[in-house]
C-alpha cells in the first residue's frame, strides 16, 4: 500500500518577499548575460568605420593647431 502524504508550505511576508527578490536578481542577471553574449556575438567588426574630420581643441571647445601635451582633446565625426 502507498501512503499519500501532504506538503503545507506557509508563505508569510518574509517568505513571499525573499522569493520576490530572488526571482528579480535572478532576472536581472540572466538578462544581463544574455545582452552581454549578444553585445559579444553580434559585434560590428566587420562594418567600416569613416572619420570626415578630427579637430584638436582646447577645454573651451575653441580650435587650436599647437599645443602642449595634455592640454587639448580630440572630437571625432563619425559618418
Amino acid at each position: 500500500m502507498s501512503e499519500d502524504t501532504e506538503i503545507v508550505i506557509n508563505l508569510d511576508a518574509k517568505r513571499i518577499f525573499a522569493i520576490i527578490l530572488i526571482s528579480g536578481i535572478t532576472i536581472f542577471s540572466v538578462s544581463g548575460y544574455i545582452s552581454a553574449l549578444l553585445a559579444f556575438v553580434a559585434s560590428f567588426e566587420d562594418l567600416p568605420i569613416h572619420v570626415n574630420s578630427a579637430l584638436t581643441v582646447d577645454v573651451n571647445g575653441t580650435e587650436q593647431t599647437s599645443f602642449a601635451r595634455g592640454s587639448v582633446r580630440a572630437r571625432v565625426v563619425v559618418g
